[in-house]
């Protein structure tokens, strides 16, 4: 049995009242999430027996893109250095398509966070900026690329987080578009050796609103 209370900080302008007991709470299950239906700060909520035991955990729910490598660095425990398992997770926390996962050591019982993908300088994932880019090179916009990943089951990225990547590449694409288009000229002239090269034109030209003269 737990209860879960509601306390409001009361303010030194607001006059001392003295706080009468309010009703229980009413909780509702929806999909495995307990909804609190009453809003009053002062409510007290009773969870009869183990009703929370059938609520899913988030680290169950869905599928992660996973660098094995890095996962397989990270499992072991930060004081005692001892393996972790994959069975002992307590815990995930998600940022875009990257995260981390949160392992108890059977030994110690130390918490250590273990992440499962890259990360850059700045400690964001390179998942993230993956999926930015992809975005940008097959012509989709952040509603898509979230379509997609809500249709793979895979965690999904907030359009200010793509919008943030997209301005960071956006420099580094202009740059790459240059150098590309510079090469291809370079090489194009190098190839037109040939100084008797035939051409064809049309001497006639259109005047404003008076077609071809």
């Amino acid at each position: 049995m737990c209860f879960v209370y509601f306390r409001c900080t009361k303010s030194c302008d607001l006059p001392k009242r003295k706080l009468e007991d309010s009703p229980q709470v009413g909780l509702r299950n929806d999909h495995g999430n307990y909804v609190c239906e009453y809003f009053d700060v002062g409510a007290e909520a009773e969870l009869e027996g183990d009703n929370t035991s059938d609520v899913p955990k988030s680290w169950e729910i869905g599928r992660r893109i996973v660098e094995w490598n890095i996962l397989a660095e990270g499992m072991y425990c930060c004081t005692c250095k001892c393996p972790l398992h994959l069975s002992d997770i307590v815990g995930e926390r998600l940022f875009g398509l990257g995260g981390l996962l949160m392992v108890d050591c059977k030994l110690c019982h130390t918490v250590t966070d273990v992440h499962f993908g890259k990360r850059g300088p700045s400690g964001s994932y390179d998942i993230n900026t993956k999926a930015s880019m992809g975005m940008i090179h097959a012509g989709m916009g952040p509603t898509h690329l979230q379509n997609f990943l809500a249709e793979c089951n895979l965690p999904s990225i907030t359009e200010s987080t793509l919008r943030k990547k997209e301005k960071e590449l956006s420099g580094q694409i202009r740059n790459v578009t240059i150098q590309s288009c510079n090469m291809a000229q370079r090489e194009e002239k190098s190839l037109s050796t040939d100084g008797n090269i035939e051409a064809s034109f049309d001497g006639g030209w259109q005047k404003r609103g008076s077609g071809w003269n």
